[in-house]
């Protein structure tokens, strides 16, 4: 039931939704939509241990249910766009855009466009890791590396001032940005897909890698939202 409310698209009146992390998935799992305009979804999850996916007729749903995660959520355009209501701003994201969404900010999926996006939903322990790792607070570190560093710090605390996600834009000046990124992509979904020996490891490297480049081939905006009452 988890796992199925991860998928669903379904939108209703019963208030703010927390998506909790799949019992089956070890640090990361993948949630695939391909979203046809105003008329189909079809999605699948891939976690260690199970692929699933469905087809949804969505004529009737404009967007999503409104929710928060107990995981970070990285989203990926992989074409088309996608946009998301996030803390009440309405983000509208390209083809090879990135958006990571902290612990607690709520938000919603508008269903009116045509897109592919991944989601990665990836455990606070993995982020724990990647802090001690390839993406970490150094004095001679970018500007990039140590706000991403203090993104995760922020996005751990159970006690926080502010939600926040940061926004990922292929930097123009880097080349074959977009290429190099869907080889990291592609590798960390086949370990995914057929979870061989050391594939847990294996993932954890590519999410680091993965993060690493985010760092430094894209630009990159953090928003801040304070949070003036408990969250819902």
């Amino acid at each position: 039931a988890r796992a199925a409310r991860l998928v669903q698209p379904m939108s209703d009146r019963r208030g703010d939704e927390l998506k909790t992390f799949p019992r089956d998935a070890r640090d990361i799992f993948l949630l695939g939509w391909q979203l046809e305009h105003g008329r189909a979804l079809r999605a699948f999850l891939l976690t260690h241990e199970t692929f699933f996916g469905y087809h949804y007729g969505i004529e009737d749903l404009e967007y999503t249910q409104p929710h928060t995660h107990d995981y970070l959520e990285l989203g990926y355009i992989a074409s088309g766009s996608f946009a998301q209501v996030i803390e009440g701003k309405t983000v509208t994201f390209q083809k090879g855009e990135f958006c990571l969404i902290d612990t607690s900010s709520l938000h919603y999926d508008k269903l009116d466009g045509t897109a592919e996006v991944l989601f990665f939903g990836i455990s606070n322990r993995m982020f724990d890791i990647g802090l001690s790792g390839g993406v970490r607070r150094r004095e001679d570190a970018e500007d990039a590396t140590n706000i991403l560093a203090d993104f995760m710090k922020e996005a751990l605390l159970t006690q926080k001032e502010n939600n926040q996600y940061i926004r990922f834009t292929p930097d123009s000046r880097v080349r074959n940005v977009e290429s190099r990124t869907n080889d990291i992509l592609e590798a960390l979904i086949r370990e995914l897909l057929y979870r061989d020996a050391g594939t847990e490891f294996i993932t954890f490297g590519m999410v680091t890698r993965l993060l690493s480049s985010l760092t430094t081939d894209y630009e990159f905006t953090l928003s801040l939202i304070h949070i003036s009452e408990p969250t819902r």
